[in-house]
């Protein structure tokens, strides 16, 4: 597990790039927007963590039991990723593999995968400027 799991974050990393997040900000539209911006105000990490798990399909307990914020935003970044490329949207993140190329099926799953690591990347509310 923490092989997988140190291996997911340096796909996370390589992959979570600022082309990448334009790339599925833009594929999201406007519904998801809308979506993006009521998730971001009622976040809470619990929530996070048993979306990635359900996403990347892990187990939630040992998700939990190592999770840390970076990680997961890395990790929900990895996993919209995956499912866009599976799907032909994207081109497939470097050092994706070909196994690793599930489909994440529903569009409300992707768009959820894809604001929650938006919401990572922006921090608690009262962190903002």
């Amino acid at each position: 597990i923490g092989l997988a799991w140190a291996a997911s974050r340096e796909s996370a990393a390589a992959s979570a790039d600022q082309d990448g997040q334009a790339a599925l900000a833009a594929s999201v539209g406007q519904e998801g927007r809308a979506g993006l911006a009521a998730l971001v105000e009622s976040a809470d990490l619990a929530g996070l963590v048993a979306l990635v798990a359900l996403v990347v399909r892990v187990d939630q307990a040992e998700l939990v039991e190592s999770v840390d914020r970076a990680a997961l935003a890395g990790l929900a970044a990895w996993a919209a990723l995956a499912g866009l490329a599976a799907q032909g949207e994207l081109a497939a993140p470097p050092g994706l593999a070909e196994a690793d190329k599930r489909p994440i099926v529903q569009p409300r799953v992707r768009r959820a995968a894809l604001a929650a690591a938006l919401v990572l990347r922006l921090g608690p509310r009262e962190d903002r400027t």
